[in-house]
Order: C-alpha cells, then sequence, then structure tokens
C-alpha cells in the first residue's frame, strides 16, 4: 500500500510551494480590491537604504532562526520556483494589461491597470526577495566554485528583482514637444512638472513614410463602407485590379508624392506638401460602361479627390503612417554640435539621458512640423547590466559542470 504525503506534511515540496504562491496572489488581490492602497516607491537613497536594511535582516533570520524548519523550507528550490513564478505572473499581467499612472488612472477590479504599485506586486515582489536572500546565504559558504557560482546566479536573480520593483522609482520620464527650427531644453510631465537638460535640442526635419492608402467604395446614401467585401480597403498598387460590389477597378497609376495639375490630373512630385494619388479605370458590370478618373488622398496644397458612380463613390482612404523619425542637432556645452536622427525604436543616448520618438501632431499628419520626443533616464540601469552578468556568469558555470557531470553519469543537482 502506498503512503500518500497529505498537504502539509513535511517534507514540503511544491504543492506547498504553490499553495503558498497562490495564497499571496489570492491576498494580494483582494488587499488591492478592498483597500484601494497604492503604494508610492521609495526614490533614491531610500531604496537603496532600505534594500540593505532588509539584506540585513534576513541574514539576521538566516543566524538567529535558519534551523527552522520554515526558514530551512524557504531556501529551498520548490519555494524558489513558487516565488519565481508568481512574481512573473504579475509582470506578465503588467505587460498584457495597460498599465496606468495612480493619479491618472480609471477603477478597474482588484487594480489591475496600477500593479506597480498595488499591494500584489509589493507582496510578490518580497516574497521573491526573501526567497533569493535565505537562498544565497544558505549556499554562499562554505567558499567552493560551485557555491560561488550559484551564489552569482541567484545574487544576479535578486538585483534584477530589486532594479525592478523598489528601484524602478528612481526611473525619469520627460516628453519634449519641438517644432522644426526650434531649439529647446525643457521636458515635461503628464502631472506638469519640468526639468532643464544639459544639453539642447534643435529639430532640423521631421519626416513620416506612409503606406499606401487603401482603395474604398463607399455607399453615398450611408457613407458607409461594406468592409465584408474582403477587397474593398485593398492597398492601392499599380496594376491592381479588384471587383467591389458590382465594379472592377483597376489601377493605371499610383503616385505616392503628388501634386494636382490643373483641375483633373496629377503629376509626381517630391513637394513637402505633396500628396497620393491614382488614376482609376472603373467598370460598371451592371451596364458595362467603364468610367475613368483620378482620386486623391488629398493635401495641404489641394483637396482630397474622388469618382462618383450612381450612389456610390470611389475614393483613398487617409494614408497610415509606416514609420517616421527626427532629425535633430544635438547642442552640449563645451562640446561640438553633433545631428542624429532619432526613429521609433531606435534612441540616441546623450549625456545619461536615452531619447526616444514617440509622437507628432496627428491631425497634421505627414505635413506634422511638431515631434515629440522621450527623454529617460534610469540611474539602476548599470546595476541591471551587473544583474545580468553575475546571472550569465552563474548560470554558465553550472550548465558546464552539469553537462560535465552528466558526460560521467553521475547526479546534476543545482540546487
Amino acid at each position: 500500500m502506498t503512503n500518500h504525503r497529505t498537504i502539509w506534511q513535511k517534507p514540503w515540496s511544491y504543492k506547498e510551494s504553490f499553495t503558498i504562491a497562490a495564497g499571496i496572489l489570492f491576498v494580494g488581490l483582494l488587499l488591492n480590491e478592498f483597500t484601494r492602497l497604492h503604494f508610492q516607491l521609495p526614490r533614491w537613497p531610500w531604496n537603496l537604504i532600505l534594500g540593505l536594511l532588509y539584506l540585513l535582516l534576513l541574514i539576521v533570520v538566516k543566524l538567529f532562526f535558519g534551523k527552522k524548519y520554515l526558514i530551512q523550507w524557504l531556501s529551498s528550490l520548490p519555494a524558489a520556483i513558487g516565488g519565481i513564478l508568481l512574481f512573473l505572473l504579475v509582470v506578465l499581467a503588467m505587460g498584457l494589461i495597460p498599465q496606468q499612472e495612480v493619479h491618472a488612472a480609471v477603477n478597474m477590479p482588484f487594480d489591475l491597470n496600477t500593479l506597480k504599485n498595488s499591494w500584489l506586486f509589493f507582496l510578490s515582489l518580497m516574497y521573491l526577495l526573501t526567497l533569493l536572500g535565505l537562498i544565497i546565504f544558505r549556499r554562499i559558504y562554505p567558499f567552493t566554485v560551485r557555491n560561488i557560482a550559484f551564489t552569482l546566479q541567484h545574487g544576479g536573480l535578486w538585483i534584477l528583482a530589486f532594479t525592478a520593483g523598489l528601484a524602478s522609482a528612481d526611473v525619469e520620464r520627460y516628453q519634449i514637444p519641438v517644432y522644426e527650427n526650434q531649439t529647446v531644453e525643457h521636458g515635461y510631465t503628464p502631472q506638469g512638472q519640468t526639468i532643464q537638460f544639459p544639453f539642447k535640442i534643435h529639430l532640423i526635419d521631421f519626416s513620416i513614410d506612409e503606406f499606401p492608402a487603401k482603395l474604398a467604395v463607399v455607399d453615398a446614401r450611408t457613407n458607409d463602407i461594406d468592409q465584408s467585401d474582403r477587397d474593398n480597403l485593398s492597398l492601392i498598387t499599380e496594376g491592381l485590379t479588384v471587383n467591389i460590389q458590382h465594379f472592377t477597378i483597376r489601377v493605371l497609376k499610383y503616385y505616392p508624392s503628388a501634386i494636382e495639375q490643373g483641375d483633373t490630373t496629377y503629376i509626381p512630385s517630391n513637394d513637402s506638401l505633396s500628396g497620393q494619388a491614382a488614376f482609376l479605370e472603373i467598370t460598371d458590370r451592371r451596364n458595362g460602361k467603364i468610367h475613368t478618373g483620378w482620386i486623391s488622398s488629398g493635401s495641404p496644397l489641394f483637396s482630397a479627390s474622388y469618382i462618383q458612380i450612381d450612389d456610390y463613390y470611389i475614393a483613398m482612404t487617409i494614408p497610415q503612417p509606416k514609420k517616421f523619425s527626427s532629425t535633430v542637432k544635438i547642442l552640449v556645452p563645451g562640446h561640438d554640435d553633433r545631428i542624429y536622427r532619432i526613429a521609433v525604436n531606435k534612441p540616441i543616448r546623450i549625456a545619461g539621458w536615452k531619447l526616444y520618438q514617440i509622437g507628432y501632431d496627428e491631425n497634421m499628419g505627414k505635413y506634422s512640423k511638431l515631434s515629440v520626443l522621450e527623454a529617460v533616464r534610469d540611474p539602476w540601469l548599470p546595476m541591471v547590466y551587473v544583474g545580468i552578468i553575475l546571472l550569465m556568469l552563474g548560470t554558465s558555470y553550472l550548465f558546464w559542470k552539469g553537462n560535465q557531470v552528466n558526460a560521467k553519469g553521475g547526479n546534476n543537482e543545482l540546487a
């Protein structure tokens, strides 16, 4: 007869680990919902002081209560796996659910849109830091190569968790609106805070590359576009032939950049105020009549044009942006002026700040003269790199050592 271990019967293992993690998750969500208390994460130097004091507390716990079963179990692999999975679940929720600043957040069940300032994040973070800290103190002595590698690995994880949590309050973000031929040196937060940067930004040029406009057949009686027709809203390309409603439409000419010539035609142009234009041949399959004409997206120089046939308009939609970027001159006192191009997901680094391209005047579209940049400074970023390096060093050694043990047919126990 097999004896089945009941939960909480020693020795504890993964069952207890996942139960505790689920309990922290449940308690955190309840506290979020019923207290609506938001934590203001400490800033430098208090976050560092609190982190060091917490490490000191863990050392005291290890020295005076290290033989207690609970403390021993908290420094075990099953406990660590449960804590890591809980924290990763919270971080995953923060990535999937759009997060908002506490002061501007709309009410959401369990405060899921302000998790970084919530009970759930705080409890899961402190639980993980506790587990990793106790594991490190359990394995740091004796000073063998294997124990040092293990300590490096988990020390790197501890640093990454700390910087993701308690140190994240020191990350600064400021928006920088700047017009072409304008020089600025200040940034702003949505709350109205202002900062003066140790550099100036001069916007030389802001540009947007567009996707081709889409071909649309619009019911003139309702101004509706029948999107159930898979060919309606096709991207316009020269040579395109589509059947929409009772029309066969061929794109005979397509100019991504054109200006109006007279009232009836368009010519290619690189003018900054140009728009997209296409020359169409439209066959009405009900009666065989063929119609030809130009359609355009319009621009500040000319109005959008369309072709009307009975109760239908054949037109092009407003082109959507493909990518946008700013050409800027950075002026730093005591240094030569330098010209950079800032594009989406391609920031530049200046004097400890990263400058990102985040927006423009959407009402003006490709004709916007306004560029919106974001300046981000994370003073803890070097510590993030340190954590990653320690994690990689420890993991690499343990992986290499584990392969050696496996090759000899030994027991590969890493925890």
